[in-house]
């Protein structure tokens, strides 16, 4: 694992060392932004090597935007589980229900987690949030007067 924080690894090297790296080693391993670029970070993500934590997520929301996405849908179990610990800007909560790859569960649970009043986002929000809404039995408390 030292290797990977060596910042002179040109990025073809630095993914084939993560796609080698034994697997299980990861769970304490935290990114350092200075150490990575995007495409390195992107390596980490999908090797498993960098896995979902609070200062990863917000390190990878900070530094690497928009791979926070690939990393919730990569660990989106443990991400819905905790997803009170975890601040989702409008184009993350769009971009995370548009998402094949986060399942209806978890995006109802999005939407009832949403801290913003609900229909007064973009219309394309609107649109997700009203989609999922219909298809559960949820019913958000609207506050009529911001309507």
């Amino acid at each position: 694992m030292k290797l990977i924080n060596k910042p002179e690894l040109n990025d073809e090297s630095f993914k084939y060392l993560t796609e080698s790296a034994p697997k299980g080693l990861h769970d304490k391993f935290e990114i350092d932004q200075e150490l990575f670029n995007t495409n390195k970070v992107k390596d980490l993500i999908s090797s498993g090597i960098l896995s979902i934590s609070e200062k990863n997520y917000f390190r990878v929301n900070e530094y690497f935007t928009p791979l926070q996405i690939m990393l919730i849908e990569k660990y989106h179990k443990d991400f819905f589980e905790n997803i009170d610990n975890y601040e989702l800007s409008q184009s993350d909560k769009l971009t995370l229900l548009n998402s094949p790859i986060i399942n209806y569960e978890n995006k109802k649970v999005l939407t009832e987690k949403l801290k913003e009043p609900i229909l007064t986002q973009s219309s394309e929000l609107d649109n997700l949030v009203c989609h999922v809404f219909a298809e559960s039995s949820f019913v958000p408390e609207l506050d009529y007067e911001e309507i």
